[in-house]
């Protein structure tokens, strides 16, 4: 009984398939996705506005890049030590001329902002109107596209943290940090910083007192996992510099008087209550690796 029950349904199903009409069967396509746009380009091409979006950062991955043959083994140029990460091993920067580029490489990002009652911005309403805007191409997040007025907004970051260290004749250790770029001769291989110091009466002061000051100029790459090379976790170098006086200059608080020089020296090891912005030309003698 049990068996003839269970043919019964596969006999119909053998019948219903029979009834079936012969030929080739259609079935219904599947429609398409709708995809929505995470992107400002991808919003564009959603809204069949012509857009291409262009990297702000593309100077940081062409600086990733290797060393050239040959250009690895900075210890005769730059002094740098062996360390567990040395520069031949990728673990700091292998010239002062790589420093110094890396010193002024900063991340770009640009967005989208609704500009104050004052501002004279160029502004958009619409994707399209957005899409001509000056720096439009640097965006990526989504045009907020609500009838309001957004022009392209920016800031930047430097990539690397300088930190400056000197010691007062006192033995009181001063530091601070510079957004400052390195400058870099060719000619005579020297690397120099001339950071803008305005707290003269601490870091400063210690600077001019002992002829020196130390730098560490450090990456840090949170979303990587390797330990050397450009772009690594930690990345940079430490270095040695002394004071040349001859190429610094002191402002006063006058805002209109400047010395320059010999002018400092014979002031003596201490800046004046009247200074107001030293700029002491730090000459880079030795680099090391971080390790």
């Amino acid at each position: 009984m049990k068996k003839s029950m269970f043919l019964v349904p596969l006999a119909a199903l053998g019948l219903l398939a029979g009834c079936a009409e012969t030929g080739t069967s259609t079935t219904t396509p599947a429609n398409e996705p709708t995809i929505t746009p995470a992107t400002f380009a991808q919003q564009c091409e959603a809204a069949g506005v012509e857009f291409t979006y262009v990297d702000p950062n593309a100077g940081i991955t062409e600086a990733e890049a290797k060393p050239a043959a040959g250009e690895e083994d900075c210890v005769a140029a730059t002094g740098t030590v062996e360390t567990s990460y040395t520069a031949e091993k990728g673990g700091s920067y292998y010239t002062y001329e790589y420093m110094v580029k890396r010193s002024g490489l900063k991340y770009a990002h640009y967005y989208w902002a609704e500009p104050a009652a004052d501002s004279d911005e160029a502004t958009a309403t619409t994707i399209a109107e957005a899409a001509a805007l000056d720096n439009a191409e640097y965006v990526t997040e989504l045009f907020p596209n609500d009838g309001k007025e957004y022009y392209v907004a920016s800031y930047s970051n430097s990539l690397a943290t300088k930190t400056f260290v000197a010691v007062g004749s006192e033995g009181n250790i001063q530091t601070a940090i510079y957004n400052t770029t390195a400058k870099y001769d060719e000619a005579t291989n020297v690397a120099t910083w001339t950071p803008g110091i305005t707290s003269i009466s601490g870091i400063g002061n210690a600077i001019l007192e002992s002829g020196k000051c130390n730098i560490v100029m450090y990456e840090y790459n949170p979303t990587s996992n390797d330990k050397v090379g450009p772009g690594a976790r930690n990345f940079g170098a430490r270095m040695e510099c002394v004071l040349n006086l001859e190429k610094s200059t002191l402002m006063l608080n006058d805002k209109t008087t400047t010395l320059t020089g010999a002018e400092i020296g014979e002031i003596g090891d201490k800046l004046p209550e009247d200074g107001y912005y030293f700029r002491p030309c730090l000459e880079v003698v030795k680099m090391y690796s971080l390790g």
